[in-house]
């Protein structure tokens, strides 16, 4: 289980990543603005959109995607009790950023495409012949394969 930390109003929360079956019903809440988001962009960007590219999307555009802060931060109380249980407080000292702030860390909890991600080309990279890096010698540049200098 992944978990983050976030800032809001100057208190920090640690927000613990869901169950699959919660974090299935708490992305289902999502659906609509989500849908109209990627309805529109996609039609912008006149192709579908990956799943690799909703994530780095709705960090841009959440403001706008979900409407307002008030419908983003009321996502977050749903993801997290403790965020719920502390609402008004937050509201009062909170800043709309730090909002938006926590509204992209929850949904990398609730969608961790990013770590799936990693850990394919992780895999890959195991399996390939090729070194992971290159050596940090020169590359050879005489006809017997040594490197000369010269000063």
């Amino acid at each position: 289980m992944r978990s983050v930390d976030i800032e809001l109003g100057g208190k920090t929360y640690t927000v613990r990543e869901l169950p699959s079956r919660k974090s299935k019903a708490w992305r289902g809440e999502l659906e609509t603005p989500l849908r109209g988001l990627l309805g529109s962009t996609s039609e912008l960007l006149g192709a579908k959109l990956s799943t690799d590219a909703i994530l780095p999307l709705l960090g841009a555009a959440t403001d706008t995607a979900l409407g307002s802060i008030d419908t983003i931060f009321d996502l977050v109380c749903r993801y997290s009790p403790d965020i719920d249980k502390d609402r008004e407080r937050i509201l009062d000292e909170a800043y709309d950023s730090e909002i938006t702030d926590a509204f992209r860390e929850v949904l990398g909890l609730a969608y961790p495409f990013g770590r799936l991600g990693q850990m394919v080309t992780g895999l890959i990279r195991l399996g390939s012949k090729q070194p992971a890096t290159e050596p940090s010698s020169p590359s050879p540049s005489g006809d017997d394969g040594t490197t000369s200098s010269t000063q």
